[in-house]
């Protein structure tokens, strides 16, 4: 099955999740590995009882749900910085792109990158008019498939700060490739660099 395929129904079972919040997690849990029960002592005590039963009422009245259920129990979540999550979002995505460029140091497109990323098999190639395998290297990197909600833009941008930072430049072609180690990248952005 290809990862897309399986991603994509990993993502549908984690939405009807989330929206079926008086569905026991318990449950939800032993149907998704195949069994037809959870154990017995799942939701039978304080210690054990998922959010939905708490929330749903099926605890019994002497129980009070646990100081750790409490502090995640809010009906006002708040957001946890979108700021700080979107640079350090940025950060992850730089790495990762040098760290595929690393793979192919005689230089790669970006948009090769953006489908490792994205966990593409393979790509369709212009100059050949066909799809094309990425190569083995890429396919069996830990990074393949690792933003498959990533958009082609960010691998630009991504790649214009990476060139800043003097870890990545653009060839004559309009191939990218890694300059320097990423440990360098970091000690480059230490430095003020």
């Amino acid at each position: 099955m290809r990862r897309n395929t399986r991603a994509g129904e990993e993502l549908s079972r984690l939405k009807a999740y989330f929206e079926s919040p008086d569905v026991c997690a318990q449950h939800v849990m032993a149907d998704y590995f195949g069994s037809d029960e959870p154990p017995q002592s799942c939701c039978s005590t304080a210690g054990s009882r998922c959010s939905a039963c708490w929330d749903a009422g099926r605890a019994p009245e002497s129980e009070r749900r646990p100081e750790v259920a409490r502090a995640f129990h809010s009906p006002r979540p708040r957001d946890g910085g979108a700021h700080v999550d979107s640079a350090q979002r940025a950060q992850r995505v730089d790495r990762q792109v040098h760290r595929l460029l690393q793979l192919q140091p005689r230089g790669m497109h970006p948009r090769r990158v953006w489908h490792a990323l994205r966990g593409d098999e393979s790509a369709f190639l212009p100059g050949v008019g066909r799809m094309v395998a990425l190569p083995r290297a890429l396919r069996d990197s830990r990074h393949f498939g690792g933003r498959a909600d990533l958009v082609f833009p960010e691998v630009g941008r991504s790649l214009a700060r990476l060139a800043q930072l003097g870890a990545a430049q653009e060839l004559p072609d309009g191939t990218w490739q890694p300059l320097r180690p990423a440990g360098a990248t970091a000690e480059a952005r230490r430095n003020g660099a």
